[in-house]
C-alpha cells in the first residue's frame, strides 16, 4: 500500500535560490541524510530515525521531495513526504496521525524559510511539550512505584524470615543473644515501610 503526504506553501517575495538555501539550511540543522539536488528546482532528503517506539511521530524514517516554482516575485514549495517501507505497517492504522504530526514538521520549515510561524502553530508546539513533560514523568513515577513496590517486598520477605527463625529457636530454647535478630527485624522492617513510601508517589494524571 503507498503512503504519501503532500504539503504546499508560497512565499511572498523571495526568490527560488534563497528558498532553496534555506530548505537546504533545515535539513542540515535536522540531520537529514542523503540529502540531494535532483535538478535546478528540486532537493531530495532521508529524514528521521528507525530508533524510535513511535514512526508515526516527528522523527518516523522518510523520504522528503520539495519541488520550487516561482511566479512573479514569488515562490511556492511542494514537498512530498513518503514513509519508509520498513514502517509502513506501524503508519497504515494512524494515516491522518501521521498526516497531521509530519505536517507539524513541514510547517517548522516554512517558519525557517519566512521566519513567521502562526499562533496556532505556536500553540501546538507548547502543548507537544506539555504532553511531552508529563509523560516523562509518568515514566519516572511509574519506575519509582516498580522499585518501591519490589523494596518492600524484599522487606516483608526479611521480616518474616528473620521472625520465624527467632520463634523457632526460642522454642527450641537456643541460647542467642536477642540483639542478633532485633537488629536485622528492624532493618527489614524500615526497608519495607520505604518501599511503601515509593510506591506511593505521586501521579501527574489528573483523571
Amino acid at each position: 500500500m503507498a503512503i504519501v503526504f503532500e504539503y504546499a506553501h508560497e512565499f511572498k517575495d523571495t526568490s527560488i535560490e534563497k528558498a532553496l538555501n534555506k530548505i537546504l539550511a533545515w535539513l542540515g540543522k535536522e540531520g537529514a541524510q542523503k540529502v540531494r539536488s535532483t535538478g535546478p528546482t528540486s532537493i531530495e532528503a532521508m529524514h528521521g530515525t528507525f530508533k524510535t517506539f513511535k514512526p508515526y511521530e516527528r522523527e518516523g524514517k522518510k523520504k522528503l521531495a520539495f519541488t520550487l516554482t516561482s511566479s512573479g516575485r514569488d515562490v511556492t514549495v511542494n514537498a512530498v513526504v513518503k514513509p519508509s517501507m520498513a514502517i509502513l505497517d506501524d503508519i497504515a492504522p494512524r494515516v491522518e496521525e501521521t498526516r497531521a504530526n509530519w505536517g507539524d514538521l513541514i510547517e517548522e520549515l516554512w517558519t525557517s524559510i519566512d521566519g513567521t510561524a502562526s499562533s496556532e502553530v505556536k500553540v501546538k508546539k507548547a502543548q507537544d511539550k506539555k504532553v511531552y513533560d508529563f509523560e516523562e514523568e509518568e515514566r519516572k513515577h511509574a519506575a519509582r512505584r516498580r522499585s518501591g513496590k519490589m523494596l518492600a517486598l524484599l522487606g516483608a520477605v526479611d521480616v518474616a524470615t528473620f521472625s520465624i527463625i527467632a520463634v523457632v529457636l526460642y522454642y527450641l530454647e537456643v541460647d542467642v543473644p536477642l540483639i542478633l535478630f532485633s537488629l536485622p527485624i528492624v532493618a527489614a522492617f524500615c526497608l519495607m515501610i520505604w518501599g511503601l513510601f515509593r510506591m506511593r508517589g505521586p501521579s501527574t494524571r489528573t483523571i
